[in-house]
C-alpha cells in the first residue's frame, strides 16, 4: 500500500509473477502457473486478490496482451484468452508448442489481431496472428522481430526496422 500498512501475499505454488496487466479498469496479476484480479474496492488496506481458475502450463510472461475484450497469453502448452473471470485455450486446431519463454517470446497487436513470436518446441521461430475473439489464427513468416512500444507495433525483417501501418497482400504461398 502507498503507506506501507499492508501488503498482498501470493501463494507460492503458482511461482513468480511473470507479468502485470491493467485491463479495462482492473489489475491481473500473472504468474508462472497462476491468475489472479487485483479487487481495490475502498482504501488501500482494502485490496484482495481472486484466483482466476486456471489449470494450463507455464505461463510466459512477455506474451501477456491485451486485444478487443480480452487478455490473449502465451504458455507451455498453447495460447490462452483470458475474457472477464474465464481463462480459456484458443486456436487448438493449430499446433503451437512453444518451447521456452525468454528474448524469443513477444506480442504485438494490429487492425485488431493479436501477434505472438516464440520458438516452439522444434526451436523453428513462429509467428502467430490471432483474431481478437481468439477463434482463428495462421502463422505468418513475414517479419522476424516483433515489439509493442508506445502503442505502436514495431517488427524486424532482416537488417529492416519497420512499423505495422497497414494490412496488404501476403507474398505467393502464404496464408
Amino acid at each position: 500500500t502507498t503507506d506501507g500498512s499492508g501488503t498482498l501475499q501470493l501463494p507460492f505454488e503458482t511461482g513468480r509473477v511473470a507479468a502485470l496487466l491493467t485491463f479495462e479498469d482492473k489489475v491481473y496479476v500473472f504468474c508462472e502457473r497462476g491468475i489472479y484480479r487485483l479487487h481495490a474496492d475502498g482504501s488501500a488496506r482494502e485490496f484482495r486478490l481472486s484466483a482466476l481458475e486456471y489449470g494450463g502450463g507455464k505461463i510466459f510472461g512477455k506474451t501477456v496482451g491485451a486485444q478487443g475484450k480480452g487478455i490473449f497469453f502465451l504458455a507451455e502448452d498453447g495460447l490462452y484468452r483470458l475474457y472477464g473471470e474465464s481463462v480459456k485455450r484458443v486456436c487448438r486446431h493449430l499446433p503451437i508448442y512453444p518451447k521456452a519463454d525468454g528474448l524469443r517470446c513477444n506480442h504485438g497487436s494490429f487492425g485488431g489481431d493479436y501477434i505472438v513470436r516464440y520458438m516452439d518446441a522444434n526451436g523453428k521461430r513462429r509467428i502467430l496472428v490471432v483474431d481478437s475473439e481468439g477463434k482463428d489464427g495462421y502463422f505468418t513468416s513475414n517479419f522476424e522481430g516483433l515489439s509493442e512500444h508506445n502503442g505502436k507495433t514495431l517488427f524486424r525483417y532482416g537488417d529492416t526496422v519497420g512499423m505495422l501501418t497497414t494490412r496488404g497482400a501476403l507474398p505467393t504461398g502464404e496464408a
